[in-house]
């Protein structure tokens, strides 16, 4: 989304006027249905429409995407990375950079652990999650 914002040269206006024209509301309404769809109870029969608003863009997410600030934008969009130290590290460059992730960066371990357990869901993933299993313990034993 970054990039796309980027790319096109939106401001968080731009963003709002989108999101009124697309939902037909205004801001302040779809903002408050998207904290009822994330956050409210939700009757059986609502909860296709809460899911719906959940998936959507809040006031403090858009301040969050205009922020550049990384750990605004983490709390907004925790994603399955770590944001460590004002940077953000997904969970792909840890798995293949595990020695720099723990020495040099220096991401706390269990925070490296979540990492190590979500890609143990992706079987595809089991080849370098291994690797990176071995220098993680093996680095973990000499510190």
């Amino acid at each position: 989304m970054l990039a796309f914002i980027e790319d096109f040269g939106l401001t968080m206006q731009n963003m709002i006027v989108a999101l009124e024209q697309n939902y037909g509301k205004p801001m302040h309404e779809i903002d408050a249905l998207v904290y009822w769809g994330r956050f409210g109870v939700h009757t059986q029969q609502e909860e296709a429409d809460a899911s719906f608003w959940a998936r959507s863009y809040s006031l403090s997410d858009l301040y969050a995407l205009f922020s550049k600030d990384v750990y605004q934008f983490g709390t907004a969009f925790p994603g399955f990375g770590v944001v460590h130290n004002g940077r953000a590290f997904s969970p792909e460059w840890i798995l293949n950079n595990m020695e720099q992730a723990i020495i040099v960066k220096q991401i706390p371990a269990y925070e490296i652990e979540r990492i190590l357990v979500r890609a143990s869901a992706f079987h595809q993933l089991d080849e370098i999650r291994a690797s990176a299993e071995q220098i993680f313990h093996a680095l973990r034993v000499y510190s």
